[in-house]
């Protein structure tokens, strides 16, 4: 067929429950970045970029291991492949969203009057692409070959 065993598995998860769980994570990973970035800002006098290389890498870790665990319940051993795919599709969620923004502050007068608006809208259809790539792509079963 077309679907793995894994990805079966995965769609066979609820949906409303995948879509708690990736945003509880999505909240945890914010919380993550926004503690390292403020504690390297406020004791240890680093500028507003130098923590966020450290913050990103460690709150994509933990997004993808309360995704993989607790809303796509996968039961596989985890692999640098599968994680590989998360990034990717982390990667181009990132990529819609700026990409988005940039659109909509560049064509509409009254999105560059108010970028709040445009960064909404982007952050909100960028989430469901990345949703859709973790369901179908990031933790379907191909990254272990199944």
């Amino acid at each position: 067929g077309c679907c793995t065993q894994a990805t079966r598995k995965i769609m066979a998860v609820p949906v409303k429950r995948q879509i708690l769980i990736f945003a509880f994570a999505g909240g945890v990973g914010f919380l993550i970045e926004a503690g390292i970035i403020h504690y390297g800002v406020t004791h240890l006098a680093l500028d507003a970029q130098m923590p966020r290389l450290v913050s990103y890498p460690i709150a994509l870790v933990w997004t993808w291991y309360i995704n993989r665990t607790y809303g796509f319940e996968v039961k596989t051993k985890p692999n640098l492949r599968e994680f590989i795919r998360f990034v990717q599709s982390n990667f181009f969620a990132q990529l819609t969203n700026i990409g988005l923004y940039l659109i909509m502050t560049s064509w509409s007068e009254h999105l560059a009057q108010a970028p709040l608006i445009a960064l909404i809208l982007a952050t909100a259809i960028s989430m469901c692409v990345s949703f859709a790539l973790y369901r179908l792509y990031a933790f379907s079963g191909r990254a272990s070959g199944e």
